[in-house]
C-alpha cells in the first residue's frame, strides 16, 4: 500500500494497534528514525513544506530502493500479527499483515535530514 499525503508534525509511526501498551520512541534530535520494543517513528517532511510518498508493505522491489537510504533495521511487538501506519493525528492510514508476534521492519528514506519519500517493510 502507499500513500502521498502532508503528514502532520512531520512524523509517522509503526506500530500493530492490537497492541496494549505501545510506546512511542522518544525523537532523537539528529536521526530519522527511532524504534523501541513496540513502536518505530520516522521523521518526515513536514506538512507545511509538502507532501510525503510512504509505502508500508511486505515486500518492497529493490528498484524502488535505488537511490534511498537505508536507515533501520530491527524487529517490534506484533501481538496481533499486524503492522499499521499513523499519523499523530490520525488512525490507520495504511496496513500490513505479518506473519509472527514479532515483526521486522526495514525503512529506507530519501533524505536524511527532511523524507518526502519513506519505504517501510514489514514481515
Amino acid at each position: 500500500m502507499n500513500k502521498t499525503m502532508l503528514v502532520p508534525n512531520g512524523v509517522i509511526f509503526f506500530f500493530d494497534d492490537n497492541h496494549t501498551d505501545v510506546i512511542i520512541p522518544m525523537h532523537d534530535d539528529g536521526y530519522v528514525v527511532d524504534a523501541n520494543d513496540s513502536s518505530v517513528s520516522v521523521f518526515t517532511k513536514i506538512d507545511v513544506d509538502g507532501e510525503v510518498f510512504i509505502e508500508l508493505a511486505n515486500k518492497i522491489p529493490g528498484s524502488k530502493k535505488e537511490n534511498l537510504q537505508h536507515v533501520f533495521d530491527g524487529l517490534i511487538d506484533a501481538p496481533g500479527r499486524k503492522v499499521a501506519m499513523f499519523t499523530s493525528v490520525e488512525d490507520v492510514i495504511m496496513e500490513v499483515d505479518v506473519a509472527d508476534t514479532k515483526a521486522k521492519l526495514s525503512v529506507w528514506v530519501d533524505d536524511l535530514d527532511s523524507p518526502n519519500v519513506v519505504l517501510v517493510e514489514a514481515t
